[in-house]
């Protein structure tokens, strides 16, 4: 089942804390723990409606419990009489709505355990809803950083070629969305292979192309093939015998001697525990190897990597300072 919501779009509007939450909410969704995704959805709701009501200014704010900042909500336009700023019923239902899903998952009350997937859904989709009118409403939270905001022009932006998996773990995926979203703050235009039925005859010259338009490559190793025992180097003086021997796809080899051949600048990242070998070499290799590890393959890990002091600042940095140079160039 798949969800049609973009969480990075909202970072900017959200504090810390609950931007953690929601991010808890629908991952958590993603990797099929739906009721865990429900209990996510309230408490990012809860956090979220006590900073909605200070922003309304509405007098009192300290409320007991979720319920009490709904009914505040369905009375605001009635006790604020401000024309300009509206709370609709709808807003204030879809919480309520929350609210409900929530009491009758996490109680025992017999009902609702046969709808969880379903009821998990709503609870995201109902917070969807929310936050698309909120952002509207009222101004990011990290206005005065430029950087910040949500990277929704891409005119004159640099188009780079991103060379990986099409993931196939919500872990994968939730790691390349957050990877695209701050390419789009640094003014990097990702450009992946759409390819077809009618590439089939002739997918490396569609690559080619692709790769020929773009300034650069990004190559991500990540893991899609786990060989539990290995062989190596069959028959010769170096047979080898190895266990837990993982592999991206071969297609990324591939794609980064055509961004070679093309003499396109690449760089390279890769999970720690890759096979080092072709463009992944950690030993031989024109490009250096920035490698990165899952840890328990949760958010927090995942999160992690992107912060000043993380996995991979070392990696933006100096993707910044091509960015910068580049643009240098193509402006000259």
């Amino acid at each position: 089942m798949e969800l049609k919501i973009n969480i990075f779009k909202y970072e900017p509007y959200l504090s810390e804390i609950n931007f953690y939450n929601l991010q808890h909410c629908v991952v958590s969704f993603r990797e099929k723990q739906y009721l865990s995704s429900a209990v996510w959805g309230a408490v990012f709701l809860e956090g979220f409606l006590v900073d909605l009501v200070k922003e309304l200014d509405v007098k009192k704010h300290d409320f007991k419990d979720l319920n009490e900042y709904i009914t505040a909500l369905y009375k605001y336009d009635k006790i604020a009489n401000n024309p300009e700023l509206t709370v609709p019923d709808e807003i204030a239902k879809r919480c309520d709505e929350i609210r409900q899903k929530r009491n009758r998952l996490v109680h025992a009350t017999g009902h609702g355990k046969e709808t969880l997937q379903l009821d998990a859904q709503s609870i995201v989709e109902y917070l969807r809803v929310i936050l698309d009118w909120y952002i509207t409403k009222f101004p990011p939270k990290t206005v005065n950083n430029q950087n910040d905001q949500e990277p929704t022009n891409e005119e004159g932006h640099i188009p780079v070629f991103i060379s990986t998996i099409n993931p196939d773990t919500e872990y994968h995926k939730f790691f390349l969305e957050l990877f695209m979203y701050h390419l789009k703050k640094m003014g990097i235009k990702p450009i992946r292979a759409d390819l077809d039925d009618y590439d089939k005859n002739d997918p490396i010259g569609k690559i080619r192309q692709f790769v020929a338009e773009t300034e650069a490559m990004i190559v991500i190793g990540l893991e899609r093939s786990h060989a539990y025992f290995l062989r190596d180097r069959v028959g010769g003086s170096k047979e080898e015998d190895k266990i837990h021997t993982k592999y991206t796809s071969g297609w990324l080899h591939l794609e980064a001697g055509i961004a070679n051949a093309l003499q396109k600048d690449i760089f390279v990242i890769a999970q720690n525990d890759i096979c080092s070998d072709g463009v992944f070499d950690r030993s031989w290799n024109t490009y250096p190897v920035i490698e990165i590890d899952f840890g328990n393959r949760d958010i927090d890990a995942i999160t992690s990597m992107f912060e000043e002091t993380g996995q991979l600042a070392v990696f933006f940095k100096k993707l910044n300072n091509w960015v910068t140079r580049t643009k240098e160039s193509l402006n000259a």
